[in-house]
């Protein structure tokens, strides 16, 4: 059988390698695709006596990363249908994945690459699970960091699987783990050489001859924890225990509805939990902080990573600092860039009290809200925002037009792994915004309306994203402009 996204590859012994790899992409994500071509594995092994049993990994660097965007554009669209179909919708790689841990036949999963949200949630939903000894591996389930919650049983599994007091740090902030702290939290049940992966995954599946998940057998418990799912308190303790703030609480509702998911669910069977996760998505997803947070942190975070596209394979090997920009050479040499002189650079970077000699290769390093690139003999300038927990922003200022210095900007913005921004002026937007922080909403969307009657902004969204990505405005509301908008509405 062929398939376009799952490849099966028969084993000896009655085993079937399920491959992950899907055409056309560069890394596998979810998508109704994917979910037709999972359907069609289950079927497959279901109707086919001569399978005993199967291993899940991945044909490409990564195994599985979260949901292409039209799943997620699909999450908040179903919302007209009415709250039974939306449930339907938004259940359905759950149902998938509840089939496959009730399939009498084992399924073993062999993590050779980064698993987040749904990715983790098919390898828990196998029966077991097998990860590459790299620490450059990372599983985890990001979902509140767009303010949505694991919709595929990850509020239910984690749990089940892990404990109370390890699952909900990893639910409500996001963060990855990877494969030794996975072992010894009990969300893998073996760390092997990456060489060895495959061949562990074998031995394990056909070591499972009755595979049921320990949800699934009588007398199934949490391990002991302070934190009570029956507990009228739960929420507040759970807030506690994990450091979720009260103004958290109020903006984010994320945050209530995964504590809401796992204390409810705890309760259930599992077939019954995982409905109950699904019924608590659909209601976070009437959220508007849903759709500012997927607006601005997904859809137009991918739409500002395609301003690197014309770049081509373009990459700096040599950059050269002047001035005040020297105090990034350590920073720069992360991202395997080599510090060298002006006649070897590839881009000149500029700082406070650097000579002005002019330079096509030149762009200045930005540090404030009153700094201009002419200021430094150039034409363009960076500004470089600190590191959030969504990531890095980057500006490229474009005070007059010289595309090879504005191109080396953007290449170098590419290699410190930024989300660009181009705006077109004298000074830095972003730089502005950080300058007033700690204002109220109101002042830094004055900025906002200042910037754009300037024509320093001209693409609203991806300044939004800027943004919030940066720090500089909350991520509840998408960013300043769409917090007028919605203020003015």
């Amino acid at each position: 059988m062929t398939d376009r996204n799952i490849r099966y590859e028969p084993q000896e012994g009655g085993l079937l390698l399920a491959v992950i790899d899907m055409q056309g992409r560069s890394m596998n994500v979810f998508s109704a695709e994917l979910m037709d071509s999972l359907e069609r594995l289950l079927d497959h092994v279901d109707k086919s006596p001569e399978v005993n049993g199967v291993v899940v990994t991945s044909g490409k660097s990564a195994f599985l990363a979260g949901a292409d965007l039209e799943m997620v554009n699909g999450f908040t669209a179903v919302l007209s249908q009415g709250d039974e179909a939306a449930i339907a919708h938004c259940s359905r790689l759950s149902r998938l994945y509840r089939r496959l841990e009730k399939s009498a036949k084992p399924y073993v999963c062999a993590l050779n690459g980064l698993a987040l949200g749904g990715g983790l949630e098919l390898a828990m939903a196998c029966h077991e699970r097998v990860v590459g000894d790299d620490a450059r591996i990372q599983l985890g389930l990001p979902e509140i960091k767009l303010s949505l919650l694991p919709g595929a049983g990850g509020t239910q599994r984690l749990p089940r699987l892990i404990g109370l007091d390890a699952a909900m740090p990893m639910l409500l902030r996001g963060q990855p783990v990877p494969p030794a702290t996975a072992l010894k939290l009990g969300l893998v049940d073996e760390v092997v050489p990456a060489d060895r992966l495959l061949a562990a995954a074998y031995q394990r599946v056909a070591a499972l001859s009755a595979p049921k998940q320990p949800w699934d057998r009588t007398g199934f418990t949490l391990k002991p924890s302070a934190l009570d799912p029956q507990s009228p308190d739960f929420e507040t303790k759970v807030a506690a225990a994990v450091g979720i703030a009260d103004e958290e609480l109020r903006d984010y509702p994320a945050y209530r509805a995964i504590i809401r998911c796992v204390g409810g669910g705890a309760r259930r069977p599992m077939d019954e939990a995982v409905l109950w996760e699904a019924t608590v998505f659909v209601d976070l997803i009437k959220s508007p902080v849903v759709s500012n947070m997927i607006e601005s942190l997904f859809l137009n975070k991918r739409k500002a990573d395609g301003l690197f596209k014309p770049l081509g394979a373009l990459s700096l090997r040599h950059v050269a600092l002047e001035g005040g920009a020297e105090a990034l050479s350590e920073e720069l040499k992360r991202a395997k860039l080599e510090i060298a002189d002006l006649s070897h650079a590839d881009i000149v970077l500029r700082g406070g009290g650097a000579a002005r000699a002019p330079s096509a290769k030149a762009v200045a390093l930005l540090t404030g809200p009153g700094d201009r690139p002419s200021d430094l003999g150039c034409a363009v300038g960076i500004y470089l925002t600190p590191a959030t927990g969504h990531g890095r922003a980057i500006e490229i200022v474009v005070e007059s037009p010289a595309p090879e210095a504005e191109t080396r900007a953007l290449a170098l913005a590419r290699q410190l792994r930024g989300t660009p921004i181009v705006t077109r002026g004298a000074s830095s937007f972003l730089a502005r915004l950080a300058a007033a922080k700690g204002g109220d909403a109101a002042c830094l969307a004055g900025i906002a309306t200042e910037a754009a009657r300037e024509g320093l902004v001209q693409d609203q969204a991806l300044a939004d994203t800027a943004a919030v990505i940066a720090g500089l405005f909350p991520a509840f509301t998408g960013g300043p402009f769409r917090w007028l908008r919605a203020k003015a509405a």
